[in-house]
């Protein structure tokens, strides 16, 4: 039984994952390959929130949640839309972020 939840979990997170880069990608047409950073940043602030902080849950995954968000509207306004012409362009600067944003998956 165990092991059917875990398996539940990790495919609904890979699903997420999924459906957040098909939604990007059919919107706004930017091919973002840092899209998987901006989860572990949000992961990494709700960790530290309520590890470091002392925050409930609740309240730090909210606001690693709005903290990610504003980090992903600064990134689109500074760094992807001046690029918006240039595929090669915006596909340079996402996997720059990919690279910048450090990350470790959770699934190990």
């Amino acid at each position: 039984m165990e092991i059917l939840i875990y398996g539940a979990v990790t495919s609904a997170i890979y699903a997420m994952l999924a459906v957040g880069f098909t939604l990007i990608f059919g919107v706004a047409r930017v091919l973002n390959l840092a899209h998987g950073s901006f989860y572990a940043l949000g992961a990494y602030g709700t960790y530290v929130l309520t590890s470091v902080v002392g925050l409930p849950l609740w309240l730090a995954a909210l606001l690693a949640i709005a903290g990610v968000a504003l980090f992903g509207v600064v990134v689109e306004k500074v760094l992807i839309r001046p690029l918006r012409s240039s595929q090669l362009g915006v596909l340079m600067i996402t996997l720059a972020l990919w690279l910048g944003i450090p990350q470790r998956s959770c699934f190990c």
